[in-house]
């Protein structure tokens, strides 16, 4: 009988414990500029203790162990094994600090104000980093440099304790089957007229003339030391703007209508406003063919995708997807791809200029494909989706239009990283938990799907979480991922 009060009272203890918010304040507040290494490294360290107590974490990049100022995500994990020079060395560290930087600003600025009072300004940190990197790196021989290389690692999504106990290499035949079938309902659909009563169009902000587009393109490349191009804030906006997507949804319901991602007094979990139609922008890099290329990512969101009956596993709440183009050197589309902000259904178009290259093995999910369009660069393209579904029927090289038309606006991606909670006093909360999932898309996939590996099955999810084959590993952001699958025109390596 003398457990049952040892219980209550370990579990009280945890409870407590649990409850309260880690007071820090003592150290971190004597910080100052005058700061040095060790003083800064208990900074970082207090405030990873908040940030996680509060669980505001920002996972769109991956936190390096021992370099608390540093984080990386898959592409720049790519550069590990290239940065064989003092200069590209340099470069590559200036990305993961840009990328530390921006992660740590998304948490502070999720803290509540208890937890951001226990910390100074963020002039505090940009010192300390500072302060860190001078302490690590000055002058630092070239296995102090490895260290740093070898500790940068970006985990794929796929869980392979789940693949082990779901056996996988059984499980994943009829995985294989079943994505297979999806595939030819999809060819079918593409075969036949899509009818386009009760569409809405969401046309795309006013367009740039098409031949700023070299003149862009020639500026952004050449600056860096990694060969990586940089685009000033004018012409990342003139890009943008310039290969933007129309938009025709077929519209049955208010679910069918593209909206802006945010919080509500009414819901514990994101919502989606159909009112202010959002469209939102994320810069991505690829490989190809030794070459660094710049990709364009269009990413919008639907209220759900409703359930059709009692036993719909793909239904629920918010939908949306993500239409990626990927720009040549000369400023013309490569290529173009698309997914579900789930990571499901990723669709390959290659373009008069590429193709689609051959299935690389056994159970390794094949780029799946079902058009091809051209590489002009002044001709917008039209995405037609399904009601409902929302699934991307075809693209038409044209704009289209119809009785319905509505502008969409532009919004940046990563401002959904800390969107302002109506209702509160100065609260912000990222729209995606500390696992990169957007909280309550549960769908009834996850039940059946779990021994593929990957975590939540369905549900949306945000940038550097989009697994996006079920059978084999691949990832929206995988360095190589164009490389991988679409070949130049007339390459052997082409289907």
């Amino acid at each position: 009988m003398i457990l049952y009060p040892l219980f209550y009272l370990v579990l009280m203890t945890f409870v407590v414990a649990c409850a309260m918010v880690p007071d820090v304040s003592d150290r971190a507040l004597v910080i100052n500029k005058k700061s040095g290494a060790r003083e800064c490294r208990q900074l970082f360290d207090d405030s990873e203790q908040i940030i996680n107590h509060e669980k505001v974490g920002d996972s769109q990049a991956v936190k390096i162990a021992a370099y608390p100022y540093l984080r990386s995500n898959r592409w720049l994990a790519s550069f590990k094994y290239q940065v064989s020079s003092d200069k590209a060395f340099a470069s590559w560290l200036d990305e993961l600090q840009n990328l530390g930087m921006e992660g740590l600003q998304v948490e502070l600025a999720n803290l509540s104000q208890a937890g951001r009072a226990q910390l100074p300004k963020q002039a505090v940190f940009t010192h300390c980093t500072a302060i860190l990197r001078q302490t690590d790196f000055a002058g630092a021989s070239w296995a102090v440099k490895e260290k740093l290389i070898k500790a940068v690692d970006v985990p794929d999504e796929y869980q392979t304790w789940k693949r082990i106990i779901g056996l996988y290499w059984l499980t994943a035949w009829a995985t294989q089957y079943g994505t297979e079938n999806l595939y030819d309902e999809i060819r079918d659909t593409y075969k036949n007229p899509v009818p386009l009563e009760n569409s809405v169009t969401y046309l795309a902000p006013a367009r740039p003339a098409a031949d700023k587009v070299p003149w862009v393109m020639e500026r952004a490349y050449g600056q860096h030391p990694l060969g990586i191009p940089q685009l000033k804030a004018g012409d990342r906006a003139l890009l943008f703007a310039a290969f933007a997507p129309n938009i025709t949804v077929a519209t049955k319901t208010e679910n069918d209508r593209i909206g802006r991602i945010t919080w509500s007094e009414e819901s514990e979990t994101p919502v989606v406003i159909t009112g202010t139609p959002t469209v939102y922008q994320y810069l991505s890099y690829t490989r190809f063919n030794q070459q660094i290329l710049l990709q364009l990512n269009y990413i919008f969101w639907f209220p759900s995708r409703p359930k059709q009956s009692a036993i719909d596993y793909l239904g629920g709440n918010i939908d949306g997807l993500t239409w990626r183009v990927t720009l040549s050197k000369q400023g013309l589309p490569l290529a173009y791809d698309s997914i579900h902000n789930c990571g499901c259904y990723h669709l390959f178009f290659p373009t008069d200029k590429s193709c689609l290259k051959q299935p690389a093995g056994v159970l390794e999910e094949p780029a799946f494909s079902f058009q091809q369009l051209t590489s002009t660069s002044h001709k917008p393209l039209t995405l037609q989706l399904a009601h409902t579904s929302h699934y991307l029927d075809r693209v038409l090289e044209q704009a289209e239009v119809g009785e319905n038309l509505v502008e969409y606006q532009w919004a940046d991606y990563n401002s959904l990283r800390s969107v302002a909670k109506p209702g509160t006093e100065n609260l912000r909360q990222s729209i995606f938990q500390t696992d990169g999932v957007v909280a309550g898309t549960e769908r009834g996939e996850r039940f059946f799907l779990w021994p593929m590996g990957i975590p939540a099955p369905g549900e949306m999810r945000q940038w550097g979480h989009h697994a996006t084959a079920f059978y084999g590993r691949r990832h929206f952001d995988d360095a190589n991922i164009i490389e991988r699958y679409i070949g130049t025109a007339g390459d052997q390596t082409c289907q």
